[in-house]
């Protein structure tokens, strides 16, 4: 068996400020995405065990899986396919929430269809058991529509909260859970 449960980082400095931003040493954690992080790591500390742990390069996301790491003992890793996606012309820029999925008409920004693939190969490169990934809330959309088979529609969907967790089973790329702050025991076996 293997589970991915994949964790979107806390509130970061440009999420309260509404930038978009793939740099991956600005914007960290805000006070309340510490406690996020937090509050997420207590909830992964009820899995039985945790294979690994992954990483975003950039700062929110390792910041978070730091806080996640030091709760439940394991080593962390650091992936690239789990970075957050460039926006080209609109990096740096303020985007209002409502605007969210507009985002792929703007020239330079990294296609969904590479952020699917590069989803699609990391899921595919794990171990048995269960893996924990911290990433961004593009790359959790990216996983549901693998996992769903939804295509552009998943562009419908609102990008998931702070710490909020999607689960798959990775053998199957079946969505267990979507957008949750607790994770599904029964699902682990």
């Amino acid at each position: 068996m293997r589970i991915v449960v994949f964790v979107r980082h806390g509130e970061s400095e440009a999420n309260v400020r509404g930038i978009i931003s793939s740099d991956p040493e600005k914007y960290g954690l805000t006070k309340r995405g510490v406690r996020q992080a937090e509050i997420a790591a207590e909830e992964l500390s009820c899995l039985r065990e945790v294979g690994e742990l992954y990483s975003s390069p950039v700062l929110r996301a390792l910041q978070t899986a730091k806080v996640i790491s030091e709760r439940i003992g394991k080593r962390l890793k650091v992936d690239k396919r789990l970075a957050e996606r460039s926006f080209g012309s609109l990096e740096g820029r303020a985007m209002p929430p409502d605007n969210r999925w507009k985002l792929e008409r703007n020239k330079g920004i990294y296609e969904w269809s590479k952020l699917r693939k590069d989803m699609y190969g990391f899921i595919k490169s794990l171990k048995s058991g269960t893996t924990v990934a911290v990433t961004h809330g593009d790359n959790m959309a990216a996983v549901c529509d693998l996992a769903d088979r939804m295509g552009e529609q998943v562009h419908a969907l609102k990008c998931p909260a702070n710490c909020s967790f999607v689960v798959i089973d990775a053998e199957s790329m079946t969505l267990i859970a979507n957008g949750d702050y607790k994770i599904p025991q029964g699902a682990f076996g």
